[in-house]
């Protein structure tokens, strides 16, 4: 099984015959059917299982792939206001690096994916909203970051001593989220969620399963890893 050497989701063709396709969201102006969550439902599953990593219950997975296709629409939404791009030229550069990384030519490439059950020009296009969302990000974290000189002193230093010991962290996180101006139920209602989890690990929970089962983290399906 080729791994693809990009950060995302990639959307698997929808190889069931439906005469009949229902809304399961609606975000501002766009709907997500039902097709589209079954299509990436199916990807997902296919990723945790490249990661040899335990397949949280249905229903926690199903609530996770909605809530991260709800988001990537709100992000190309967003990209799309503020005039963010990605053409033909660019995408077929990073196709090409994707077949390179994985030392097969485009066509070859396009021929194992379709091996695989992938339509090719929906692999096409989910990569282009992946670029698309990459550069928002980008933007935005260019335009908030403020670093200072003891911050860069500080850097530096740390690098130095990581050089020397040659350290390295692999990070997963957990996320337990609630709004600006939570209520007082809002705030029991996460805080009970955190004991929850913590009592989870405490008895030897996995990890990776835990958090794709109660982070409210983007990477929650890839077990909260930060990298």
């Amino acid at each position: 099984m080729i791994k693809y050497l990009i950060v995302g989701l990639l959307l698997a063709t929808n190889v069931w015959a439906q005469s009949l396709d229902r809304i399961v969201a609606v975000v501002n102006d766009e709907v997500i059917l039902e097709s589209d969550l079954q299509d990436m439902e199916q990807t997902v599953r296919q990723q945790i299982r490249q990661r040899d990593a335990a397949m949280p219950p249905s229903d926690v997975l199903r609530k996770q792939v909605l809530e991260r296709l709800i988001m990537q629409r709100l992000q190309i939404q967003e990209a799309d206001k503020v005039g963010i791009r990605v053409g033909d030229d660019a995408l077929n550069a990073a196709l090409k690096q994707i077949a390179d990384n994985n030392q097969l030519t485009l066509r070859q490439f396009r021929d194992v994916l379709e091996e695989d059950g992938y339509d090719f020009s929906v692999f096409r296009e989910t990569i282009r909203d992946e670029m698309i969302i990459s550069r928002l990000r980008k933007s935005q974290v260019e335009d908030r970051v403020v670093v200072s000189d003891r911050e860069v002193d500080n850097f530096l230093a740390t690098q130095k001593v990581q050089e020397g010991g040659q350290v390295q962290y692999e990070l997963q996180h957990i996320l337990i989220s609630m709004p600006e101006a939570a209520s007082p139920e809002e705030v029991q209602s996460a805080q009970e969620k955190l004991e929850k989890v913590q009592a989870l690990l405490n008895e030897g929970g996995d990890f990776a399963q835990v958090a794709a089962g109660y982070s409210d983290g983007q990477n929650a399906l890839e077990g909260g890893e930060l990298g």
